[in-house]
């Protein structure tokens, strides 16, 4: 390698790790500022349950008691959600005191994002610097991460665990480590403990490897996918018998679900549950996560461009394995969203956090696309079709899309007593 090269792998080094400083910089207001929105109350005082010796329960505790927390929801022997991250919180609070609630989401994103670096550099995206550059910038900046991870929340511990199994599963079909697939169980199975929609990361990423993996060897593909499934769903297990022994249901309908009694007695929760629509998910993750709909846009014209090239060849009119990539991504957003739409068509609140596992997919989607159709470019001399210029039209939006992106990450991290995520046109 000469001197050039090794600076210019330096230098990519260099600005990956200035965006992931700039990402832990925005992140530190959330140190100074109070914490008290509802869910951060309640796990805190989960935390404080626990230190006191009462278990792992809001029984007794003052939120009930002083009727703070509706009974029907809380009032119960045993939590509604798995212990993974509230052990976690306390973990971090025996060491680090009251600071230990912000250490611990500190270090989630940073585990989110190297992970997401180590999860695009399997999938080949970061070779362009392209490719590089946004991911680390929107893994910096995403703003449902930018949300999570400055409130006391468990959308943090849980996407930055699932991210890593995830990472892990891909670099384990590429070692053929059967092992490796395992532990990425193991680790996803960890990820559900802290909430139980962690297993949504894992069709994702199958659909996502499945895609990028050429040549792709079915039975070995399909072995470490049940290698790394079946020990995730063995470390939940115990937790589901747990809750049937306790409470009489391994999934007992009032778990998250807000009650009526708490919907008529708190107009936050009634906005949440009865005036946003379902359809909110799709609206306003379009105007949050702003490189969606241009990504998307993109996408589709790359499937109209590379088949019409392909044909007027006389070849394969089977797409590139990059589109093939990006629409596994696509699949693993609309799948999660379409998860949590119907949670919300059954009863349940509509919050954008709750979304945070398409989160990989959002970044890796014009991550993929941009790079691969900027490589695409027509030969000088040669005409530009009515595609060739739609492409560059849907690029430079897509530009505007990682702009306006990073722009409401920041504003969002800005704001860490707003309990909503706002874009910046406002609700």
């Amino acid at each position: 390698m000469t001197t050039l090269a090794r600076g210019f792998v330096g230098l990519r080094g260099w600005l990956v790790a200035g965006i992931f400083l700039l990402g832990l910089v925005l992140r530190l207001p959330m140190l100074g500022g109070e914490h008290r929105e509802g869910d951060e109350v309640i796990y805190t005082a989960l935390v404080g349950q626990l230190e006191q010796g009462h278990g792992y329960t809001l029984q007794k505790s003052p939120l009930v008691e002083r009727g703070i927390l509706d009974r029907y929801q809380y009032d119960r022997p045993l939590f509604y959600h798995p212990p993974g991250g509230i052990a976690l919180f306390w973990l971090s609070h025996q060491l680090f005191g009251d600071s230990g609630f912000a250490l611990v989401q500190l270090g989630c994103f940073a585990l989110f994002f190297w992970s997401m670096l180590w999860l695009a550099r399997g999938l080949n995206i970061t070779k362009p610097d392209t490719g590089l550059f946004l991911v680390a910038l929107l893994s910096s900046f995403n703003p449902i991460l930018a949300h999570v991870t400055t409130k006391f929340w468990l959308d943090a511990p849980l996407l930055a665990f699932a991210t890593l199994g995830a990472a892990l599963f891909l670099h384990s079909l590429s070692k053929k480590s059967i092992a490796l697939a395992i532990a990425a169980g193991i680790i996803v199975g960890y990820a559900s403990l802290i909430k139980l929609t962690a297993f949504l990361i894992l069709p994702g990423i199958f659909a996502v490897c499945a895609a990028s993996l050429r040549p792709l060897r079915w039975r070995v593909f399909v072995t470490h996918a049940l290698c790394c499934a079946i020990p995730a769903v063995m470390i939940q297990v115990p937790w589901e018998l747990w809750q049937w022994a306790v409470v009489g249901s391994p999934f007992p309908q009032w778990a998250g679900k807000p009650s009526q009694t708490l919907i008529r007695s708190n107009s936050y929760v009634y906005y949440l549950t009865v005036v946003r629509s379902p359809w909110v998910y799709l609206t306003t993750t379009a105007s949050v996560v702003t490189t969606t709909l241009p990504s998307i846009a993109l996408l589709l014209l790359a499937y109209v461009r590379g088949r019409r090239d392909r044909s007027g060849k006389g070849g394969d009119a089977s797409p590139s394995r990059p589109l093939v990539t990006a629409g596994a991504c696509l699949v693993w957003m609309v799948m999660v969203i379409g998860f949590h739409m119907a949670l919300a068509f059954a009863g349940y609140s509509v919050l954008l956090r709750y979304l945070i596992l398409m989160t990989p997919a959002s970044i890796l989607l014009p991550s993929i696309l941009v790079p691969h159709l900027m490589e695409r470019r027509p030969r000088q001399g040669l005409p530009v079709s009515w595609i060739g210029r739609t492409t560059r039209v849907f690029l430079i939006c897509v530009a505007a899309g990682v702009l306006a992106e990073v722009a409401t990450g920041i504003d969002v991290a800005m704001h860490v007593q707003r309990a909503l995520i706002v874009p910046l046109t406002g609700l």
